[in-house]
């Protein structure tokens, strides 16, 4: 495997697909950013409201649901929509970055294969993997960064820094487990939405993929380095927005022009967060052809018994050992059956030669 053309290739199909990027990368990482930036703002208030900073007022979860209910009070008509229509768009961010997920996969597979196929095609082909791929994110979050953060955050909050040190040990050791699993499942979405298969036959099929191409450790490494880069962008990104619409807010509301400083902060936040939409979305494509390519690639060797002479068969070719020491290369086992019809007469099939005394002597 040419691991720098494999990149190379990665990159030209990314920045040759733009309206992959625009459609399949930027919409479902408007979402995910958004939510990203919501989590974190979620985590900083509930966090500085808390007995960690001296606070014995109400969380500020509880100030979040007196908000919600006493504005459904006052105006029950227009909470309820929008409740409503915050429920359809927290759904929405559950669902569409795994939809756009089984779609985008689909795309570049095809498209690796040579096959005429559109974005819809895409769409079509990969929302019957949708609902195995929800299935197994839920799976593989247990162990995600995010998740282990929200539960230390909600235990660091609530229940004091020395229980966080009790049970800090154990995240520790279900966070280097989640690193074990994230390697050993790193092909289990190609499986699920190329393949079609069942959740657990793809995650035992990923994990023997993986363990069988141990020559291809490097270039695992350096896929999950991409991964690694793409979490911590879209973490610096998430936290970089909040922070330049704060800093600016803040900055200029302590002088005389307090309204326009919002402005400027909150045109310089949006500025930032297209930014962040576009960059996050051409990484997401970018991995996405990488380990699709690398799938494709390894999916084609056929796995030698134990029986098999490694050195007659090759990725691509067969070689077949015929009577006499005649050695063939076929490009298919079901090729030897026309070339011994064909262009060797010993091996017509279902006969057997004629035997003639004379022929003994």
């Amino acid at each position: 495997m040419n691991y720098r053309q494999l990149i190379a290739d990665s990159w030209f199909f990314t920045q040759n697909n733009k309206r992959l990027i625009i459609w399949f990368g930027c919409v479902p990482a408007t979402f995910e950013i958004i939510g990203g930036i919501l989590f974190v703002g979620y985590q900083y208030f509930a966090t500085k409201k808390s007995e960690l900073f001296d606070y014995h007022g109400p969380s500020f979860l509880s100030e979040i649901g007196n908000f919600v209910w006493n504005f459904i009070k006052v105006d029950p008509g227009l909470g309820i929509t929008l409740a409503v229509a915050a429920g359809i768009v927290f759904l929405l961010y559950l669902t569409l970055p795994t939809l756009f997920q089984c779609a985008t996969i689909q795309f570049i597979a095809r498209r690796r294969n040579k096959q005429d196929v559109t974005l819809g095609d895409g769409m079509k082909h990969g929302i019957f993997s949708f609902l195995p791929l929800i299935e197994y994110h839920a799976i593989i979050k247990i162990f995600g960064f995010f998740w282990l953060l929200t539960e230390s955050a909600f235990i660091l909050r609530n229940l004091g820094v020395d229980a966080f040190r009790m049970v800090g040990a154990i995240f520790l050791i279900v966070f280097l487990f989640g690193l074990l699993l994230s390697l050993l499942f790193t092909y289990t979405p190609f499986y699920i939405v190329i393949d079609r298969k069942e959740v657990m036959r793809s995650v035992v099929a990923s994990s023997k993929l993986v363990i069988l191409n141990l020559t291809h450790t490097f270039l695992v490494t350096i896929l999950m380095v991409i991964i690694g880069l793409r979490i911590v962008v879209q973490l610096v990104i998430v936290l970089s927005i909040p922070a330049i619409i704060l800093f600016f807010g803040g900055y200029l509301a302590t002088t005389v022009l307090a309204g326009a400083g919002y402005i400027i902060g909150g045109v310089l936040g949006f500025i930032a967060l297209l930014f962040a939409i576009y960059f996050a979305g051409i990484i997401e494509i970018f991995a996405n052809s990488v380990w699709v390519f690398t799938f494709l690639e390894i999916t084609e060797k056929r796995e030698l018994s134990a029986r098999e002479n490694e050195q007659k068969k090759t990725l691509g070719t067969r070689h077949v050992m015929l009577e006499e020491g005649t050695d063939y290369e076929v490009a298919d086992v079901d090729q030897l059956s026309e070339h011994r019809e064909e262009d060797d007469p010993r091996h017509a099939p279902h006969q057997l030669p004629e035997h003639h005394e004379e022929d003994d002597y």
